[in-house]
């Protein structure tokens, strides 16, 4: 079985994902992003700023990917390897309803993106 970790957060607990994480995101390098994204079948360009995943660790060694759960438990996982290969893969402030936001920025349809993000997990390789 894999081992899975989570974010850890000063001062919330353990694997969540809230304003001490907007702290924390907020003093990382930001990026800017355009996307060109199909929705209900136009194509729409879009900007986004946010704070590339790949730099949420600093060291990705022995980690296979990373799951983001959101708030009604959609997890979305992308491969460590992806991750640190894809700058447009990023974590921005969506409106409020929508909190933490994934964007992947190479995903033209946005069926890796996740809103209302809570946790981010990392499955680590067995030792």
């Amino acid at each position: 079985a894999d081992r899975r970790s989570r974010l850890r957060i000063p001062g919330r607990s353990y694997g969540s994902v809230g304003e001490k994480t907007m702290i924390m995101l907020d003093q990382k390098k930001r990026v800017q992003i355009r996307v060109k994204r199909i929705f209900d079948g136009q194509e729409k360009e879009e900007q986004y700023e946010g704070v590339p995943v790949r730099d949420l660790r600093a060291d990705w060694s022995g980690i296979l990917q990373a799951e983001f759960v959101s708030k009604d438990g959609m997890v979305t996982a992308i491969s460590a390897e992806e991750i640190q290969a894809d700058p447009s893969i990023i974590l921005t402030n969506g409106p409020d309803e929508e909190g933490i936001r994934l964007i992947a920025g190479k995903d033209r349809y946005g069926q890796r993106w996740c809103k209302q993000i809570e946790t981010v997990r990392y499955v680590e390789e067995e030792e």
